[in-house]
């Protein structure tokens, strides 16, 4: 009996909550190994499809590899728990993409295009065997949230119109490939080509961010963030109540991204939402972003994953892109021991040059601009400038330039 014959329905399915770790390590070992009789992988193989636990990526695409040549459904769906879960080590990525590739079944196209391969010539076969749970799977995620004139949904439509939005959407998907890979000049040049690119592109970003909003897969957030920046740099027309929600996103640099996006964007209203952010303390993410570093008391998030954290940063950015929005008292945020006050703090200096239009704060202000560009220690000095960020990777290396002066009198 074909392998896909005797997993078909496991996937999804409600196996024990809070699968351990090592369990799937190990039960992905057995898949893999070839010594082992058909019998152990096959219950290897539906031990892991049936847990609720996050497999390691590389192990899970490794799995695949071996289980490719018996039924590349059953691979696909190893693989894709891996992806699901993180970012496979390219390589491996390449090696299983280019074995599926070479397969003429349906399901291992549709694993050799989840994983890049992108061939013009599988759009039709593909939408035509959406109904097969995997190549739907894969379908869903390539471009199930992607707008349609009908408003139908993508997966809806017949397969000829379905092929017509993946085929559409496919030069963008292949730059945002390049734009989460390792590669700096290639991420760059993705990066460039989507920010260019046509409307089948603001479709596809708009799917991307959409996802994220319901808690995609962790292992797509890369690529729902740079979504959500692009968006901004395009400034996208009507992008900004997707990134006002997407400042509510579970994964926390996608909200770092919209805040960001929000600012490129300028658009007024984003504002409402940048300071809906700042002032609203009571939401179930506040703790990832407060300023103090957490004590066991202020969060639930366990001590060995605060170096994973991100804490201010979404408040950070959020303030930031108010004041790009003209909002000019959202520096006050930063500054002011009382959070969510929208004004300017208090100086020993008076209200200072934004407030008054004195010069002297002005040429005060400039001259702290100066030396925190140039200088390091003293001013004068000359020891800082674009290597200074060799010395300290952390927060306060960030307080370098511009922040500082405006510090000093906004």
């Amino acid at each position: 009996m074909p392998l896909a014959l005797l997993v078909l329905g496991l996937v999804g399915g409600t196996g024990p909550a809070g699968a351990e770790e090592g369990d799937l390590a190990r039960d992905l070992g057995l898949v893999s190994r070839p010594a082992a009789a058909p019998s152990e992988r096959l219950a290897a193989a539906r031990r892991v499809l049936e847990a609720r636990g996050r497999p390691d990526p590389d192990a899970a695409l490794t799995a695949a590899l071996a289980l490719l040549p018996y039924d590349a459904e059953v691979a696909g769906w190893l693989a894709l728990r891996g992806t699901d879960a993180g970012v496979p080590a390219p390589a491996l990525a390449a090696r299983l993409r280019t074995q599926a590739a070479a397969r003429a079944e349906p399901a291992a196209l549709a694993l050799a295009w989840h994983l890049g391969a992108r061939d013009p010539a599988w759009v039709a076969p593909l939408c035509a065997a959406r109904g097969q749970a995997f190549v739907r799977a894969v379908l869903e995620r390539e471009v199930g949230r992607v707008p349609t004139p009908s408003g139908a949904a993508a997966l809806d439509l017949e397969p000829a119109a379905l092929a017509e939005v993946l085929e559409a959407t496919r030069p963008a998907a292949r730059a945002l490939d390049q734009a989460v890979g390792p590669d700096a000049a290639a991420a760059f040049a993705g990066l460039s080509a989507l920010a260019a690119a046509g409307p089948a592109a603001a479709a596809l970003l708009r799917h991307e961010v959409e996802s994220a909003l319901e808690g995609g897969p962790p292992g797509r957030m890369g690529r729902a963030a740079r979504a959500a920046l692009l968006m901004g740099v395009r400034r996208d027309p009507g992008a900004c109540g997707l990134l006002g929600r997407a400042l509510k996103a579970p994964d926390g640099w996608v909200r770092a991204a919209a805040a960001i996006a929000l600012g490129d964007l300028g658009a007024a209203a984003g504002a409402v939402d940048l300071a809906w952010h700042l002032a609203t303390l009571g939401d179930d993410f506040r703790a990832r972003d407060q300023w103090e570093w957490p004590g066991t008391s202020a969060t639930d998030i366990p001590a060995a994953e605060w170096a994973s954290t991100e804490y201010y940063s979404v408040d950070a950015l959020a303030a930031g892109s108010l004041l790009a929005l003209g909002v000019p008292g959202a520096l006050g945020y930063l500054l002011h021991d009382k959070p969510g006050e929208l004004r300017p703090p208090s100086s020993l200096y008076g209200p200072g040059w934004h407030a008054t239009g004195d010069a002297r704060y002005g040429r005060s202000a400039v001259a702290y601009l100066s030396a925190m560009l140039d200088d390091r220690f003293v001013v004068g000095d000359g020891k800082g400038g674009a290597d200074v960020v060799r010395h300290d990777s952390g927060y306060g290396i960030r307080t370098f330039g511009a922040y500082t002066a405006l510090g000093y009198d906004w």
